[in-house]
């Protein structure tokens, strides 16, 4: 099957997405309606689950949380109890001394997770998969860049895996442009761009950046609903929404 036909076919398949959620110091700061961010994340994700499950039963949610090390809470499910049984736990996490993310351990994990449930290309072509795999992290480091020293081939192969698409919201507190932090925060976006957009024309990926704004967050996280073959481009939906808005 060549790449065209192969994700035409995922256009219609359910979705198998892993959230990635940042466990570090940072997420137990003050986020908004008086609740730390990674409460706000929690909150979402459940909003997110109920809806996207209403879209096709099929689909199923992952979750991990990304710190020193990457931990899996919670392994693939349909079953909506069971997700938010697990993200519950996100309430109830201790608060991560650290802040910093590891990425190598982290794409060690993906890896290890699509060889499960995912293809390589063999013989210039591709095999149909059951489900689209999809990876939403969650990230709200604003000191430092994150650093992975895995070779760069190593990760590209995570990120370029036939059918699967990565998603990023990048959620920190509102910051002064003229501040030292908004500098550090626009390279960390240009970080999680560079490493965890896809070069194929056929993979479109949502890199988000919000400060603490309820709906603006609100509103990432619903577009998050769209299937991930089936949705605009970044580009075309930010100029969907300035048309919106203008």
């Amino acid at each position: 099957m060549d790449p065209g036909q192969f994700y035409l076919e995922l256009k219609n398949r359910p979705e198998r997405i892993l959230f990635v959620v940042d466990s570090s110091s940072e997420m137990f700061s003050v986020g908004f309606e008086g609740n730390t961010k990674l409460e706000n994340v929690r909150s979402l994700l459940k909003i997110f689950v109920s809806e996207k499950s209403k879209l096709d039963k099929d689909h199923e949610f992952g979750l991990c949380l990304l710190g020193q090390d990457t931990t899996l809470l919670c392994q693939f499910t349909s079953t909506l109890d069971t997700i938010n049984d697990a993200l519950d736990l996100l309430s109830s996490l201790g608060k991560d001394k650290s802040n910093r993310c590891d990425f190598n351990a982290l794409f060690k994990t993906l890896k290890n997770m699509m060889d499960e449930h995912c293809v390589t290309l063999c013989a210039s072509s591709f095999i149909p998969l059951d489900k689209t795999f999809r990876v939403v992290l969650v990230y709200g480091i604003t000191r430092e860049i994150p650093v992975c020293t895995l070779d760069k081939s190593t990760v590209e192969a995570v990120v370029e895996t036939p059918g699967v698409f990565f998603d990023v919201l990048y959620f920190h507190e509102k910051l002064n442009p003229e501040d030292e932090k908004s500098l550090m925060a626009t390279q960390i976006l240009q970080w999680l761009i560079d490493t965890f957009e896809s070069e194929s024309a056929h993979k479109t990926s949502y890199i988000f950046n919000v400060s603490v704004n309820y709906m603006v967050f609100y509103r990432y996280f619903m577009l998050l609903l769209a299937h991930p073959g089936q949705r605009l481009s970044q580009a075309e939906l930010q100029l969907q929404l300035q048309n919106f808005t203008n």
